[in-house]
């Protein structure tokens, strides 16, 4: 065979292998970007499953805590009332002769001529 057509077949092997290290370079250069494609969303999913939990979680105590918001307003509205009817001066009378209670009949006050507090003596 003549020297030329060896080179020649050299060239083009060498050539071939260079062009399927290049070709399978791509490849795996192209698998590894799907891969990290791949692993970004699957990633993303999971951080939205677990937005989507907490978001739902915190909408459901919100809830609780308005209902028991509103309960402790009637509960307290209804002791309020319950304040208001009891101290009546009909009520407090009446409840003063229950326990026995005598209602005052002369009030004196005390005067006294200077600012001073009781001072007391020893």
């Amino acid at each position: 065979m003549p020297k030329f057509f060896l080179l020649s077949r050299l060239n083009i092997a060498r050539h071939a292998i260079i062009a399927n290290r290049w070709w399978l370079t791509l490849r795996l250069h192209t698998l590894l970007v799907r891969v990290i494609l791949l692993g970004a969303i699957v990633a993303t999913g999971i951080v939205y499953l677990g937005l989507t939990n907490t978001i739902t979680t915190t909408g459901f105590q919100v809830d609780q805590l308005t209902k028991q918001t509103e309960e402790l307003r009637r509960e307290n509205h209804k002791l309020q009332l319950d304040v208001a009817r009891f101290s009546t001066l009909a009520t407090v009378e009446k409840r003063g002769k229950e326990l026995g209670l005598v209602s005052t009949q002369g009030i004196e006050y005390l005067n006294t001529e200077t600012d001073i507090a009781l001072q007391f003596q020893k």
